[in-house]
């Protein structure tokens, strides 16, 4: 029993809970030494995109400690009923707790996602993307859901009905 693990100590999380956290590590009363610390970013990494800059360390005789960072939502994708948060890099991931999200943007199209490199989260936005959006955010009248699509790319719907395209390049905002 010298070596069972009780619990994983994890720091860094803010909208997730330890408990959550520790029921997708499955450590606790596992001797330390059938510990995979690899193994089990890999499983934080599938269970919860948000996190990232993962760190487990197995310390003698029974402790698990877990570093992360939790990624900050800039914006949410709502699309087919179902609502997504996304990072300022375009990595996407569940709604879960409170965020103070500035930018909802309501999608009839998916967006055209980024592929991963090496053992990256996939890139559910462009992350040239994001900018944009928040642009046309800026833009927008308040308490307006911004529209997406890939033939006319971002806008919303003004009060009197008209649909207003701004398109997908960031640059010249202002203008347009």
């Amino acid at each position: 029993s010298t070596y069972q693990v009780p619990y994983a100590n994890v720091t860094g999380i803010q909208r997730l809970t330890t408990e959550e956290v520790n029921t997708v590590l499955n450590v606790a009363g596992k001797s330390i030494f059938m510990v995979e610390p690899n193994r089990l970013v890999e499983d934080l990494q599938e269970a919860f995109p948000e996190l990232y800059n993962i760190a487990i360390h197995v310390q003698f005789p029974s402790n698990v400690v877990v570093t992360v960072e939790e990624r900050q939502p800039v914006l949410a994708w709502q699309q087919d009923g179902l609502t997504l948060w996304v990072d300022e890099s375009g990595v996407a991931f569940p709604p879960r707790g409170e965020a103070a999200v500035s930018v909802i943007v309501e999608a009839f199209d998916s967006p055209e996602t980024v592929p991963a490199e090496g053992e990256a989260p996939r890139i559910f936005l462009s992350p040239d993307l994001i900018p944009a959006i928040l642009k046309v955010g800026e833009s927008a009248p308040p308490e307006t859901h911004l529209l997406y699509d890939t033939e006319h790319g971002l806008g919303w719907q003004d009060p009197q009905g008209w649909q207003v395209y701004m398109g997908l390049d960031g640059e010249q905002m202002e203008t347009k």
